[in-house]
């Protein structure tokens, strides 16, 4: 008879199989597995081991994309913390940790301290760069995305387009941080009133057809705001609606890109007299906010 797999490489199969079922959008799934090895874990390997990070960081990332910021707040920070012991500050998993912490705190209104996190990590990369060049690329993603939702729209776009030069030097250009650029650069050129190019953009991405499964239903709600926009009442329309379809396949109802799409649609169909459909459609919602 085979003989059993050691339970410290079985942990990291059923880890994979973690990543695959959030690769493909099944973020429950995803979370019951980490959940269930992170249980184990301590009867397997010792505190300091790497891998209590690992799936930390893994299930901070299912929480993160299912809409779950505070709950992923605590495991990013989990996963920080023992990184930054065992690996040191200048390491890819503490540097992971640290840019998804602060993309936690930034979409929780949490401004300051993810800012602060951003800069210690890009002032410690400032000297080593070169070694570390995708990690860099993602701190000025998420540093311009706080700048952009407070106004600052020129150093914004700097920072889009740094993170775009460094990315396009190691990823082929169909890989999902490569359409995150584009994305970030579309959106804020929509803000500073480019309304074409950044539709323009927004159909490149959609038309490569590599977006991650979670951000799809993102990508149709930016084409919708941007149609809308422009007072193209039908282009928004449709696009408002296969947003709903693709978002509905996959995020839960209470997820903030769904919050949105219902909310912002609901106002554009307010506004050309549809109120029986507006109302229909909020009522749909599950944790609206803001009505």
């Amino acid at each position: 008879s085979m003989a059993s797999p050691a339970p410290e490489t079985e942990l990291l199969v059923r880890n994979e199989l973690g990543l695959v079922a959030s690769d493909r959008g099944r973020f429950n799934e995803a979370i019951d597995i980490y959940q269930s090895i992170l249980a184990e874990l301590p009867n397997v390997v010792d505190d300091f081991h790497p891998a209590h990070a690992v799936l930390a960081n893994n299930l901070g990332e299912a929480l993160f994309s299912l809409g779950e910021y505070e709950a992923s707040v605590g495991w990013f920070t989990d996963a920080l913390a023992r990184n930054s012991i065992t690996l040191g500050n200048l390491a890819e998993g503490t540097l992971t940790a640290s840019t998804n912490l602060a993309a936690s705190l930034r979409v929780m209104g949490r401004y300051d301290e993810a800012k602060q996190l951003l800069e210690t990590g890009l002032d410690e990369l400032n000297e080593v760069s070169e070694a570390f060049e995708l990690q860099l690329a993602q701190i000025q993603t998420e540093l311009g995305i706080i700048l952009l939702e407070s106004g600052n729209l020129d150093q914004a776009q700097s920072l889009f387009e740094q993170a775009y030069q460094l990315r396009s030097r190691f990823l082929p250009p169909e890989h999902p941080e490569i359409q995150a650029s584009i994305h970030n650069l579309a959106k804020s050129l929509r803000t500073s009133g480019k309304i074409d190019e950044a539709i323009s953009m927004y159909q490149g991405i959609w038309d490569a057809h590599v977006i991650r499964s979670d951000n799809r239903a993102r990508i149709l709600y930016e084409l919708a705001s941007s149609f809308a926009d422009l007072g193209d009442f039908e282009g928004a329309q449709a696009y408002f609606e296969e947003a709903l379809k693709t978002g509905r396949q996959i995020l839960e109802p209470s997820h903030s890109t769904m919050l949105d799409i219902t909310v912002d649609f609901a106002e554009l169909l307010l506004a050309h007299g549809r109120i029986q459909d507006s109302l229909r459609l909020l009522r749909t919602a599950d944790g609206l906010g803001r009505t």
